[in-house]
């Protein structure tokens, strides 16, 4: 409703917003080619002009001499935030005033405007004028404002650093001419002398009327013009515009300002229908009245412009908003696509977009759904097309792909071992009818990877150990039968997660983001590299990937590089995750951790704490000489701690976090047999 009321309330006045907008250009085009000017020598009323260093109050940086304010004089930030800067000064005569800044920005950096204490415009001087230096110095129009005879105080205030703001200026936006006695349209009864025009609204008008200059056929044509006849007036416009003196702003205003009224009138005895008036002048003064993006439209932030009342009550309701989505359960999300223009694509030769052969229709490859297929049609995107001929049974593809990446992810090996290529460059399968008998079977269990996954696991080829037959190998050296189930490092998820259970500090808590941005906002290395963003306790699906700055802890163990598609990560050994398990910061937190829960649970002796740690690392007891040789390694390192003037407690406590840091850091804890 408040949007409503403002739409109304400009509508009723656009002469005001016309004489505005002319009084704006004209400073506009004084300025465009000067960077200052002399307000003594100035012919527009009311000119008041300040450099932007010279404020009474503030916290910003004065910069004449060097750098970005050579030549002009400058404010920029200091460091402090807020930046801000006040300007006492006094005018003569009160009324509306244009106000204009003068400032270089590279990026946009808004400003909040007060007057005399009330925020009037939220994002001033936010424009981008190309760089920070003196040499893109721009004006630009901030709007118009209303001013008091006397002192008045403008406020520019920045969350962020300061633009680089040289000057600013205002001036006088009331006409002084007068309209004739005997005129047909009375000055005092259209145009209001104290409406306090909006300075988003005139910047609309501004554009708006920049825009209408390049048609010679638009029914503004008489108010755009600086010098004007009548003989340049269709017969219907001079008809409306009859008995008007051309050569009178505020005349020639105020009957615009009626014929826009009279548009909306029309539209109005019509049901407020948008739709064609008979008469074609109204009928171009109501296309501007709804037009989308013309001066009547509402700004991105029009809350800035309601009443105060209206401004109180909007905030009370929006903390009754946010109050109620913060108790408002998330729902799940997930990312999906949309339809894009449906068409066919002409051929990339060599895969080259710039190259392009013949348009072909949009089907699956021949060599797959063979010859004879129907194109799809121009009415379907083929998106359901793809799916069913991905999931059909004739596919003799996606079932097998499927099913190999299982085996796959479960044997270190898929039954084709290269899971990326099926094709002739691609090793065959090693058991084509398993892979096919597999493939039926996942089809016919309604394409379910968790059947899948638990008929596997409950077979007998997954359920073999890891023993070694030497007979076997020397058949079968890359036990490409599975006569046993290979010995595996775990991957570097795995490992860090194992890490986190043993010491107990591992956070299983389901579902939600890790990453501290905006979901689909834009990730850099530089704002996300923060060591704190990998530093929770959440299992390892959960942590961020920054393509730029992938965690150390993935990256020690082979993790896959994110900015490729993969299905079979490399498994290497190199010195470096020897050197991470006993360094890391990783392995010192988990690893201190854990020995200090096994230190305060009084009811175990020191063997019992042996077993326990071999129990959480390796899944098993300990031998006896496993367990004296573990403790004689304690009690000598503890000896040499105390030696060194450690406490007797603390160096019991290090001796034993050492002794934990061996076993996490041996083969049989990263390798699972």
């Amino acid at each position: 409703s408040e949007n409503d009321k403002l739409q109304k309330d400009t509508r009723a006045h656009v002469g005001n917003y016309l004489l505005a907008a002319k009084q704006a250009e004209r400073l506009e085009k004084l300025l465009k080619n000067t960077k200052t000017i002399d307000p003594k020598k100035s012919k527009l009323g009311g000119l008041v002009l300040r450099e932007a260093e010279d404020f009474q109050r503030g916290n910003a940086l004065v910069q004449k001499d060097s750098g970005y304010g050579v030549g002009i004089g400058v404010i920029l930030n200091k460091g402090q935030l807020p930046n801000f800067t006040e300007y006492d000064f006094v005018v003569q005569t009160a009324g509306n005033y244009l106000l204009q800044t003068r400032y270089a920005a590279a990026a946009a950096r808004p400003v909040k405007l007060f007057i005399n204490g009330e925020l009037v415009k939220p994002d001033a001087i936010g424009n981008v004028t190309g760089s920070w230096n003196p040499d893109t110095q721009t004006w630009a129009l901030e709007g118009v404002f209303k001013f008091k005879q006397g002192k008045n105080v403008i406020r520019f205030e920045c969350p962020g650093p300061f633009p680089h703001i040289d000057k600013w200026l205002i001036y006088q936006a009331d006409q002084s001419q007068k309209v004739d006695a005997s005129s047909q349209i009375a000055k005092a009864s259209v145009i209001d002398q104290n409406y306090k025009t909006h300075s988003q609204f005139v910047s609309q008008w501004v554009s708006f009327l920049k825009e209408s200059r390049k048609n010679p056929n638009s029914v503004l044509t008489a108010w755009l013009a600086d010098e004007f006849s009548e003989g340049k007036l269709s017969n219907r416009l001079k008809e409306h515009l009859s008995g008007v003196s051309l050569g009178n702003e505020l005349e020639l205003a105020a009957r615009y300002q009626e014929l826009f009224s009279s548009a909306e009138q029309a539209v109005q005895k019509q049901g407020g229908k948008p739709t064609p008036l008979a008469d074609p002048v109204l009928e171009e003064f109501r296309k501007i009245l709804d037009d989308a993006k013309g001066p009547f439209a509402l700004p991105k932030s029009p809350d800035s412009l309601y009443p105060d009342l209206a401004k109180t009550n909007l905030k009370k309701y929006q903390a009754e908003l946010k109050q109620l989505e913060s108790t408002t359960p998330q729902l799940p999300l997930a990312m999906a696509v949309s339809e894009g223009k449906i068409q066919n694509l002409r051929v990339h030769l060599r895969g080259s977009h710039v190259t392009l052969g013949e348009e072909v229709p949009r089907q699956f490859p021949r060599i797959i759904s063979g010859e004879g297929q129907t194109p799809i049609s121009m009415e379907e995107s083929g998106r359901l097309q793809l799916a069913n001929w991905l999931s059909s049974p004739d596919n003799p593809l996606a079932s097998r792909v499927m099913v190999n990446r299982v085996w796959h992810w479960h044997f270190g090996n898929g039954i084709v071992r290269t899971p990326d290529n099926f094709g002739r460059l691609g090793e065959p399968p090693t058991h084509p009818k398993l892979l096919d008998w597999l493939a039926v079977r996942f089809m016919e269990h309604g394409w379910s990877i968790k059947d899948l996954h638990r008929f596997i696991l409950q077979s007998a080829t997954y359920r073999m150990s890891t023993a070694h037959n030497a007979a076997y190998a020397e058949l079968d050296p890359a036990n490409k039968v599975y006569w046993r189930m290979n010995r595996r490092r775990m991957a570097a998820e795995e490992v860090r997660d194992s890490l986190l259970a043993i010491s107990e500090t591992i956070d299983f808590e389901m579902g939600g983001a890790t990453l501290p941005v905006k979901r689909r906002a834009y990730v850099t290395n530089s704002s996300n590299v923060d060591p704190k963003v990998y530093k929770n306790k959440r299992r390892s699906v959960y942590l961020p990937v920054v393509r730029s700055a992938v965690y150390e802890v993935l990256t020690a163990f082979d993790f896959a590089n994110p900015s490729m598609l993969n299905g079979k990560r490399q498994v290497t050994t190199v010195a470096s995750q020897s050197l991470f398990m006993m360094n890391s910061e990783l392995m010192s937190d988990e690893t201190g951790t854990l020995p200090k829960s096994l230190l305060e649970n009084k009811q175990l002796n020191d063997p019992a704490r042996v077993n326990v740690v071999y129990q959480k690392a390796f899944s098993r007891q300990p031998t006896t000489s496993e367990t004296d040789s573990a403790l004689a390694y304690i009690n000598s390192y503890a000896d040499d701690l105390v030696a060194e003037k450690k406490t007797a407690e603390e160096a019991r406590q290090l001796a034993w976090q050492s002794f934990c840091r061996a076993v996490l850091s041996s083969n049989e804890f990263i390798y699972i047999e």
